[in-house]
């Protein structure tokens, strides 16, 4: 999948969903992190839901903190979230990359998105 100018178009919830709208195994959830919302996403039967469960959205939710969402980008990505991978995603391409082969993608809205 290959959206043009990618580079261009920010990396909002409106616009990763725009990509997979026509997709019915997309997902795409809320979490709620202390004051912030973030939003995760993935393809049904690419993820293994009970590993996103415990490996991504409940250490999100009972042990991430910060005061801003860029503490919190920087602390997920320093390891707050235990994961094996944590990939940086640079623009909508590389999210749906990601997605398509399986990792789960959480926004960290105005600030970028992990790749888990």
């Amino acid at each position: 999948m290959h959206i043009e100018d990618s580079k261009n178009i920010p990396m909002t919830d409106e616009n990763i969903r725009s990509v997979f709208r026509d997709a019915g195994d997309f997902i795409a959830r809320e979490i709620t992190c202390g004051q912030f919302t973030l939003y995760a996403y993935a393809i049904d039967g690419l993820i293994a839901a009970a590993n996103a469960s415990d490996y991504i959205f409940k250490p999100i939710t009972q042990l991430l903190k910060a005061d801003t969402m860029q503490k919190l980008y920087d602390s997920a990505l320093a390891g707050q979230i235990y994961n094996s991978v944590a990939v940086p995603c640079k623009d909508l391409n590389q999210i749906a990359f990601l997605l398509v082969n399986g990792f789960c993608v959480v926004l960290f809205p105005g600030v970028g998105a992990i790749g888990f």
